[in-house]
């Protein structure tokens, strides 16, 4: 809505992100200009260990997630893959930072979808026989029962939710794509897009989510990351 009120002179001045769509929207009109900066945010899909407790489970939907996919929503330089939780332009992503010393790590789950690599998926899985006794059925579908082999037999059955009511996400290719894998090794994936989702994210709702987050000029990570903050944002994976 936001690009069509821009664009019929609606409104003057809006904060918009530089997709496709939105750059070539307003490339269109003349009489409108613009200017690109670096937003205090970044994107991320996020795994509830309340709903998905064996950490080999999660470990296996993490190897099998392309983020480099997220880069074909925004066109040219415009994405960038990060792996720690902050924006590149907030002054905490590179301080301390010397030569030898750099706080940027390694991406620790790489791939890549158009030249699949299952090995890790397969390792972590492996693993997950023994610390959730996972095992594959006659059906040719995974299931699992808990640490203790005592607990009810469950199917690898989970949903991926998008935030908003549509596909229209950075992350949807890399989801859509993680769900494919997955269902074709013997999981039931279910991609959902919700328009609900961040108020379902704040109750700790959602198993597997997409999502946002905007940090402050200096940002806590206590508060959003440690097990026992009180922030409701820890909801989400405790």
């Amino acid at each position: 809505n936001v690009l069509n009120a821009i664009t019929t002179a609606a409104i003057d001045y809006t904060d918009i992100s530089a997709t496709n769509d939105n750059i070539a929207g307003i490339g269109a009109k003349s009489f409108l200009g613009s200017a690109r900066t670096k937003t205090n945010g970044y994107g991320y899909i996020g795994i509830n260990a309340g709903k998905i407790p064996d950490i080999n489970l999660r470990r296996a939907i993490m190897s099998v997630l392309d983020a480099s996919l997220v880069k074909s929503y925004y066109p040219g330089d415009l994405s960038e893959e990060i792996n720690r939780p902050l924006s590149t332009c907030s002054w905490v992503y590179n301080y301390g930072e010397t030569e030898n010393t750099k706080w940027q790590p390694a991406a620790k789950y790489k791939f890549d979808s158009k030249n699949p690599d299952l090995s890790d998926y397969e390792r972590y899985m492996e693993a997950a026989v023994i610390s959730c006794n996972a095992e594959k059925g006659t059906d040719g579908l995974w299931y699992y029962r808990g640490a203790d082999g005592m607990g009810e037999r469950k199917p690898l059955k989970f949903t991926f939710t998008i935030a908003g009511g549509s596909d229209d996400h950075p992350a949807y290719l890399t989801l859509s794509e993680a769900a494919k894998v997955l269902n074709d090794q013997g999981w039931q994936i279910n991609i959902n897009p919700d328009s609900r989702a961040l108020t379902l994210l704040a109750s700790g709702s959602l198993t597997v989510w997409c999502a946002a987050w905007s940090a402050t000029i200096d940002p806590d990570m206590y508060q959003v990351y440690h097990k026992d903050s009180k922030a409701s944002s820890v909801k989400a994976w405790v």
